[in-house]
């Protein structure tokens, strides 16, 4: 299935009606592709919605897994990203719910995680998408954000395929090792 805002808020909310219907309160945060779609207009479509569990309040009985499989929310989508740490990461409140609050990651913080892969489609996102959009002010905080996260990067921050050393990249936001 693609997913546009409205789709997501959907699935928000059905996963809002199970929260309540098993007494859990989940605070979670949406990365990657549906997080482009909250922070830039004409984003687009993404087939899934990462997200990254960062608070919950349940009875040990509750498989929080089953609750997301079931609103089809996949909660291994942090599994791409080597840094930033999603638990450090500036986000914002998009919508709260009764049993769910969602926070959606700011557009520096979306570019660092992006910028940390080796995966094409997130260099086209970067390219087309993301620094087209960006503020000056957002172009200062993420190269901050990047003079940080290097020196958290366990890869080979020196690989050629690694986003950070793309030529495109470097044009925008410069070299950081």
């Amino acid at each position: 299935m693609l997913y546009d805002k409205a789709s997501a808020f959907r699935r928000f909310d059905y996963l809002n009606d199970l929260c309540l219907k098993a007494s859990v309160i989940l605070d979670i945060t949406i990365i990657g592709g549906t997080a482009m779609l909250f922070n830039f207009d004409n984003s687009r479509m993404t087939i899934d919605i990462d997200a990254v569990i960062h608070n919950k309040v349940c009875n040990q009985d509750v498989d929080i897994d089953e609750l997301l499989d079931q609103a089809t929310i996949d909660r291994n989508g942090g599994n791409v990203m080597c840094v930033p740490d999603v638990f450090d990461c500036e986000r914002y409140l998009l919508k709260s719910y009764s049993n769910l609050n969602i926070f959606v990651f700011s557009v520096e913080e979306l570019a660092a995680s992006k910028i940390f892969t080796i995966r094409q489609k997130d260099l086209d996102d970067l390219i087309n998408i993301i620094f087209p959009q960006m503020t000056s002010i957002q172009l200062d905080t993420l190269k901050n954000l990047l003079s940080e996260y290097c020196s958290y990067y366990v890869g080979n921050i020196d690989n050629p395929d690694l986003n950070l050393n793309n030529p495109l990249v470097v044009a925008f936001v410069g070299t950081y090792h």
